[in-house]
């Protein structure tokens, strides 16, 4: 009874067209594959590339005092992603010296009175790759409504509480901007 079905599919013909597409679609998914890996590749190495340029190349500058400027500068160090020639510490009296930063640290409570002149130096700033990330610990006080407002208008920037969260943005926006 099914003899017919078993010399049917036993035809010399019908054995050539189904290995041939069962070997097309073979190689179509190995090929698929392969495209799909080598994108994924390419992708995942832009990153660290872009990474890797921003880390090497960008130029960090922490606006601080005396006392809490080698925190900031430690939690960056420690990472060992970040090199101590591109870190800059300066005072807040010296905010003329943030051109040409792409990644400025500014510790909340030194800069609390000069916050609307460093954002205006970054405002006048000719690169507008930039990123402001203000440091104000729970502990030594809050943001101040209109600084934060202030801070909520620009692009690139953040108010951050822990170091964690500190060095987590500064490879963000290394890698953004």
């Amino acid at each position: 009874m099914l003899d017919w079905l078993i010399d049917f599919f036993q035809q010399n013909h019908l054995i050539v067209i189904a290995g041939g597409i069962s070997s097309i679609v073979f190689i179509l998914g190995v090929r698929r594959r392969v495209i799909n890996q080598y994108i994924y590749s390419k992708n995942i190495l832009l990153v660290l590339l872009q990474l890797g340029r921003a880390l090497a190349c960008r130029k960090v500058v922490i606006v601080a005092n005396a006392e809490c400027s080698p925190d900031i500068k430690n939690v960056l160090l420690d990472s060992d992603f970040f090199t101590e020639k591109n870190i800059t510490e300066i005072s807040r009296w010296n905010i003329e010296n943030l051109k040409g930063a792409t990644l400025i640290i500014a510790h909340y409570k030194t800069v609390a009175d000069d916050l609307p002149e460093i954002i205006g130096a970054l405002k006048s700033n000719m690169d507008k790759r930039y990123a402001l990330i203000v440091y104000a610990p729970t502990d030594q006080g809050r943001v101040s409504d209109e600084h934060t407002t202030l801070i909520n208008q620009k692009r690139n920037t953040t108010v951050v509480n822990m170091r964690g969260r500190l060095l987590s943005d500064a490879f963000v926006y290394m890698m953004t901007t």
